[in-house]
């Protein structure tokens, strides 16, 4: 048998029609697939796949591909997929601290008061009434950012706009947009996906009257920091509400100096921050903002499909 020539690294020269990982052309690519071929005529193949490659491209390609016969992976694909099990790594234990953080005892008392008391329409459930962590794809480039979970959608779920009308709206949005696999998000075991994006908050814990303090954003800070530390593929941000979108600046002025006169919320206002990463301005999918029409599936659904094109 012998091994396909494909070392991970699917991308196809405009110039000259071949692979910059495996010097194949897409008809090679189909005849390599086809239980039909020939074992000769795939010999034959990785020979010209030599003389297409040049240099340093020649010399990765003999090394990832010498690893794939042996060791049935190519060199690559090994070292994706060591940063892949590290992210995780990084991503459980950022979790794990999240979920346990007591560090601002108005937000612990108020959020643990929630889960207490319920509201009568699920009186029957148990409440999350933790920290909420953000979810969704870790390699994504674009960044979702609400403000805080809401009290009785992640509070009570534990997962960032989840069981509530906001989430109802946001998702039939995101779907639309070919962002996420499926129009609702009720649970944290409904097997949602997202694609390309990951969805958080500024803040991880319910504030009362949904006004955190100053000194609580800050707090929480450190956490929506190691997130963005880990979302090392993350372009463009959408804050979804101008309390969100004020946080955002917020944790910018943190590092940078920014003035807020030069960052003025609207939906659809783009601007670069300092890391060369874009931000948007949403209106927040609320039941207000959607009955009101501040916010209509058409506008929502178009500035995704802007994030998306604009993280090309």
């Amino acid at each position: 048998m012998i091994i396909s020539p494909c070392i991970s690294i699917c991308k196809t020269d405009p110039l000259t029609g071949y692979c910059y990982g495996c010097g194949r052309s897409n008809d090679d690519k189909k005849m390599w697939k086809d239980e039909k071929t020939t074992d000769e005529w795939k010999k034959n193949n990785l020979l010209e796949i030599k003389t297409r490659l040049k240099g340093w491209q020649l010399e990765s390609f003999k090394e990832s591909y010498k690893h794939k016969v042996k060791s049935g992976i190519s060199l690559f694909k090994k070292q994706n997929l060591k940063k892949e099990i590290t992210l995780n790594s990084q991503y459980i234990n950022l979790n794990k601290k999240i979920i346990s953080c007591k560090k601002c005892k108005r937000l612990t008392a108020f959020r643990k008061k929630i889960a207490k008391e319920k509201r009568k329409q699920y009186i029957n459930e148990k409440y999350w009434g933790k920290p909420i962590t953000g979810f969704g794809d870790l390699n994504g480039k674009i960044l979702l950012v609400g403000l805080a979970p809401a009290a009785h959608g992640g509070n009570r779920t534990g997962r960032v706009f989840t069981g509530d009308r906001s989430a109802e709206f946001l998702y039939k949005c995101l779907h639309k947009a070919k962002m996420s696999n499926q129009k609702t998000s009720e649970n944290r075991n409904d097997g949602l996906k997202l694609y390309n994006a990951y969805i958080t908050t500024a803040l991880k814990c319910v504030p009362p009257g949904d006004k955190p303090t100053l000194v609580e954003l800050k707090t929480c800070f450190n956490y929506f920091k190691q997130e963005i530390d880990l979302l090392k593929n993350v372009k463009i941000i959408i804050a979804l509400g101008k309390i969100a979108f004020d946080a955002c600046i917020q944790f910018y002025k943190e590092t940078y100096l920014l003035k807020n006169k030069d960052y003025v919320f609207a939906h659809g206002a783009k601007y670069q921050l300092p890391d060369k990463k874009i931000l948007l301005g949403c209106y927040h999918p609320s039941p207000r903002n959607v009955n009101t029409k501040r916010i209509t599936f058409g506008r929502m659904t178009s500035l995704f499909l802007k994030a998306k094109n604009l993280s090309l």
